[in-house]
């Protein structure tokens, strides 16, 4: 970058703990920077979110670091017990129900193939987590900074119909200095008001709600002869990032400000990534091919195609 652009990358969650469990002491993990350095705290399913938080009946995943028992103190350089291990550690007692604050932000993963496409998975990483002088209201804000690629209408089905709602297409800036896509969405009641203050190329810095929202599994209608309605609902649910506030477009002047040009460099060094992703999983697919899944030759014997196989056309549909 022309200049070193400062970050505004903060989360902040009140609820209440609803899934405890998931972090696990391992005595045999190593810190890749220092070998001297052994034991972690760490997520024993690395699928699954460290903790899960009740906000207002929303059901929000968090997520933690490994965290070593030990640390290299950087004014001696020497190894000494590493605090946050220690909070974490008190924290792997608290149970279900317990009220807490913690202090996160939001990380982006690095991009893989998935079924439908490029992947770059956005977690919410927590740094503290406290059950003193916990706030009674619940709720999960963060504030960031970063560049507006891209205003969009959001469309939905296979006619793109409009919904009245927004997406930016976000990116944000990482330790780093790399950049990552960190998608915002923008409510009907606020989208006018939102295009009149930014535009495509912009930096900015923006308020936002976490949200969980519910897609699809609507109840079906009850056949009339149960005693009571059933409590599971189909589907699946969605973290979405919902901007409420902002403040004005930031100029060449603001320690957050990123330049076009800069910009344009960043986001071709992330297509490169993109790109080593993609090819990755082409070469995964293509040995796979290769060298075939099986230990044994199969005793199925293949013909020639026959044009009357009824089954041919059912087949092409998911071919």
């Amino acid at each position: 970058m022309s200049k070193e652009v400062k970050r505004i990358n903060k989360v902040t969650i009140v609820g209440t703990l609803a899934e405890v469990g998931n972090l696990v002491f391992k005595d045999d993990m190593v810190n890749k920077n220092n070998e001297k350095i052994v034991g972690a705290i760490t997520r024993e399913d690395f699928k699954k979110p460290a903790f899960v938080i009740d906000v207002d009946g929303q059901k929000i995943g968090v997520d933690v670091m490994p965290t070593y028992k030990k640390k290299v103190d950087k004014e001696t350089n020497k190894i000494v017990d590493n605090d946050r291990f220690q909070a974490l550690e008190k924290v792997m007692g608290y149970e279900v129900g317990t009220r807490v604050k913690i202090d996160a932000q939001i990380n982006v993963g690095n991009p893989y193939m998935g079924k439908n496409g490029v992947v770059e998975p956005v977690s919410i990483t927590a740094f503290t987590i406290s059950s003193s002088n916990v706030p009674s209201e619940d709720y999960a804000e963060g504030k960031v900074s970063g560049y507006i690629k891209e205003i969009k209408n959001e469309t939905r089905g296979e006619d793109e119909d409009e919904t009245g709602r927004l997406i930016l297409d976000f990116w944000i800036v990482n330790y780093d200095g790399t950049i990552s896509p960190f998608p915002l969405v923008v409510e009907d009641d606020i989208a006018e008001g939102l295009s009149e203050v930014y535009s495509d190329g912009d930096s900015a810095i923006l308020d936002y709600d976490i949200v969980v929202r519910q897609v699809g599994g609507k109840k079906a209608k009850s056949a009339g002869f149960g005693r009571k309605e059933s409590k599971i609902v189909g589907g699946f649910s969605v973290t979405e990032y919902s901007i409420f506030d902002g403040e004005p477009s930031l100029d060449d002047e603001s320690d957050y400000y990123i330049d076009e040009s800069d910009f344009k460099k960043l986001f071709k060094e992330h297509k490169l990534k993109v790109e080593e992703a993609k090819k990755a999983k082409a070469d995964e697919e293509d040995t796979k091919t290769k060298r075939g899944l099986g230990q044994r030759k199969s005793k199925v014997e293949v013909e020639d195609d026959d044009d009357d196989n009824p089954f041919d056309d059912w087949w092409l549909k998911f071919s």
